[in-house]
C-alpha cells in the first residue's frame, strides 16, 4: 500500500512498520538522531518527533482522539500486565500530562472511529487527512491510514509527495 501513507503499530502504540509515504507526512522514526517514538508519547508527553510535520486538530478531535488512545492504552496494560513497558509508559504519562492522567481515572471504553487531522508539512503547507485505524486484536496492532478527500488542495498535495516518494524509490 504505499499508494497510502500507513503505519503499523504495537498494542501500546509503538511503530513496527511503516511505509515512505508515511514518513514524508509524519517523518521517518528509523532516521539517525529521529526518536522512534511512540504515538501516545508523541501527543501526550513530549511532543512532535524531530523531522515530522506538525498535527493540528480541532477540540472535538482532539478529545476523541485523546480518549482513544487512552482507552486502547488501558486494554494493553490489562492485556498484559506484567510488561513492564506499558506500565512504565502508563506511568510515564500519568506523570508528564494531566489530561493524560484525568483520561486514565475514567476507565472509558471508547468505539474506534475515523478522525481528521490538519497536518502542516514544512514544505507543502497544511494538508487535511482523514484517517482510519484498524485494530487487529490477535496480533495487538494497530494499522494506521491516512488519506484526502478526493478532488481537494489536500488531494493534490498527497499526490505531490506520492509522486516523490515513487520517484525516489526508482532512482
Amino acid at each position: 500500500m504505499s499508494d497510502t501513507p500507513l503505519a503499523v503499530f504495537t498494542a501500546a502504540w509503538d511503530p513496527v512498520q511503516w511505509n515512505p509515504l508515511w514518513a514524508q507526512l509524519f517523518g521517518d522514526p528509523a532516521e539517525p538522531g529521529a526518536r522512534a517514538q511512540n504515538l501516545a508519547w508523541g501527543h501526550f508527553g513530549s511532543g512532535r518527533q524531530e523531522g515530522g510535520s506538525r498535527i493540528e486538530r480541532d477540540a472535538a478531535h482532539t478529545d476523541a482522539f485523546e480518549r482513544r488512545m487512552v482507552a486502547d492504552l488501558r486494554r494493553a496494560a490489562d492485556r498484559y500486565p506484567d510488561d513492564r513497558a506499558v506500565a512504565e509508559l502508563v506511568s510515564g504519562l500519568r506523570e508528564a500530562n494531566p489530561r493524560f492522567a484525568e483520561l486514565w481515572t475514567r476507565y472509558e471504553t471508547v468505539p474506534g472511529g475515523r478522525s481528521r487531522k490538519t497536518l502542516v508539512h514544512a514544505e507543502l503547507g497544511e494538508i487535511v487527512l482523514d484517517c482510519d485505524i484498524l485494530t487487529i486484536e490477535c496480533a495487538d496492532l494497530h494499522i494506521v491510514l491516512n488519506w484526502a478527500e478526493p478532488g481537494t488542495p489536500a488531494a493534490d498535495k498527497l499526490d505531490l509527495l506520492r509522486d516523490r516518494t515513487a520517484a525516489a524509490a526508482r532512482g
